[in-house]
This record gives C-alpha cells, sequence and structure tokens, in this order.
C-alpha cells in the first residue's frame, strides 16, 4: 500500500500557477514516498486532464511556464 496525492486544480483561483510549482517542487524532493502525484484540472472543452508530477519533464513545464491560464499545461 502506498499513498498518493491527487490534487484538483484550475484556473479559477488567483495562485493557481504558484501552487502547481509548489507541488511540482513537494514532488521534487518526496516522489520516493508517494506511488502517484498528480494534478487533475477540467480544459476548456470539458475534459479532465492530468499531470503527472512524478515525471521529471512535466516538473520541468510546470516551473517554466509563464503564461496565464495554466489549464494550457493540461
Amino acid at each position: 500500500m502506498a499513498a498518493s496525492i491527487i490534487d484538483p486544480h484550475g484556473d479559477h483561483l488567483a495562485d493557481a500557477k504558484a501552487k502547481l510549482r509548489a507541488l511540482a517542487d513537494f514532488s521534487e524532493t518526496y516522489s520516493s514516498h508517494f506511488l502517484r502525484i498528480q494534478s487533475i484540472a477540467k480544459v476548456s472543452d470539458g475534459t479532465l486532464r492530468l499531470l503527472d508530477l512524478l515525471d521529471a519533464n512535466v516538473r520541468a513545464a510546470v516551473r517554466s511556464f509563464e503564461g496565464g491560464k495554466v489549464s494550457a499545461l493540461f
């Protein structure tokens, strides 16, 4: 048995980008302690998409994202 973090995320909060970056940083440090660390959001077409924050490439994309709406990452 292992713990997972599933973070519901979206653009409706002003600090969405900062929170997603913080989760990426947390994932970098503590990834070995979790089975999954994912952020999930509903995108413009209404589908649910997720980011796998255990993936180093995903974390890098989150950290380097400069856009206004984090939903563009999903």
